[in-house]
């Protein structure tokens, strides 16, 4: 079977990009895979060693970006044939095209489709440009006739996919409130090879060190700084993270220096991935507070919709204490194989019971590693093809 698999923004080092590497590696084995993307100096080299990932069996397609185009006929059957055409030579070559994205899908041309979304980044009134000034001043008999038309293109845009998944039940909620799709769940997969280590006094945040703020790194950096005023002792912060080429972002790299200036804090931008893995073999906690402080009916994306970190900080028996929202809750079962909180002060209380109590955070490292089988590669193979068994027939 040829399948395409195609993602906008494929090239950059990320859980959603290692995610899709992981369903293309597989796929490839039994099947001619054909990864899909917009960056004509896209080099795989550069992603599988920070990713971890063996790619070899994959073939690269570059097909040029198109922006979508201003629709000048006003007929609506005229539309939504351009709709329907547009990028179609993206879906046209393959038995089968999955499309992995965080934004409404081109409509598929191949004859299956398959549809994982991380998130919906969208919603269906601001895809359609129902929030605009110009949609709002628009008569109501306008705007019915105009919704009456959108929703029978979203209905067969999604209908040109045959499965749809999230990668966790958070994604799978916010899919049917946001697009109104049924979806399943397939949990992203770690990277085997951990193996947890004599632990040193260390806690770690693993995150993207970008100029929007999203992993929150600025705040933990001060909680730390705080729980050092009052006596916290003998113990160092390391944050790790990819960095963007921009002036915003490295700026905020630079601020995030400044307020860690005098504290044993370190920040290490773009580690390799060999280091990656043995900083989260060697730590004894892990930190992680995307969501914190954010409204979750108003801006659900800004939360961890699965928490890839979480569970390879699991495997490597370094203990999570993590945000008590998005997807997280489903991988850490507080007291158990983990910790949650809601507050900082609940995060600085937990930080320093685990710190005083080592038989405590020894178990629930124990626990967290037994945790962490269940989204093992093996596991995650078996879990994908038994969801895409439909489709591959």
């Amino acid at each position: 079977m040829k399948i395409g698999i195609y993602q906008s923004y494929w090239g950059r080092v990320g859980g959603g990009q290692r995610y899709i590497g992981v369903v293309a590696d597989v796929l490839a084995r039994d099947h001619n895979v054909e990864m899909v993307h917009h960056d004509p100096d896209f080099d795989p080299a550069q992603v599988q060693e920070p990713m971890q990932l063996d790619l070899s069996r994959v073939v690269f397609r570059y097909v040029p970006r198109q922006e979508r185009p201003a629709w000048p006929s006003r007929n609506p059957f005229r539309r939504l044939g351009d709709e329907r055409e547009w990028c179609r030579e993206l879906s046209s070559p393959y038995d089968l095209f999955i499309d992995n994205s965080d934004v409404p899908p081109f409509f598929c041309h191949a004859p299956r489709g398959v549809l994982f979304v991380h998130f919906p980044g969208v919603t269906f009134e601001a895809y359609h440009g129902h929030t605009s000034e110009e949609w709002l001043t628009r008569s109501r008999w306008k705007r019915w006739l105009s919704g009456m038309y959108h929703r029978l293109e979203w209905r067969q845009r999604f209908g040109s996919y045959d499965l749809v998944f999230a990668n966790s039940a958070y994604g799978k909620r916010w899919l049917r409130r946001l697009w109104g799709l049924k979806a399943g769940v397939v949990y992203p997969p770690l990277r085997d090879g951990f193996c947890p280590r004599e632990k040193e006094n260390v806690i770690l945040t693993i995150g993207a060190f970008h100029h929007f703020q999203h992993k929150k790194q600025g705040v933990l950096i001060e909680c730390f700084r705080q729980l050092c005023d009052e006596g916290f002792s003998s113990w160092r912060y390391v944050l790790v993270g990819a960095t963007g080429a921009s002036a915003e972002d490295q700026a905020y790299l630079q601020g995030l220096r400044r307020v860690a200036e005098g504290y044993p804090i370190d920040i290490r931008p773009d580690v390799s991935g060999a280091e990656l893995k043995s900083l989260l073999e060697r730590s004894a906690m892990l930190w992680h507070s995307m969501g914190y402080g954010v409204d979750p009916d108003q801006e659900p994306g800004r939360f961890e919709h699965f928490g890839m970190v979480a569970t390879e900080a699991m495997a490597a028996g370094c203990v999570p204490v993590v945000f008590n929202g998005g997807g997280l809750p489903e991988i850490v079962t507080h007291g158990v194989d983990g910790l949650l909180w809601s507050t900082l002060d609940e995060l600085q209380h937990s930080t320093r019971r685990l710190a005083d109590d080592p038989t405590c955070r020894a178990n629930l490292a124990a626990a967290a590693v037994r945790r962490a089988e269940y989204f093992s590669a093996g596991p995650f193979e078996e879990r994908l093809l038994a969801a895409l068994a439909a489709v591959l027939k």
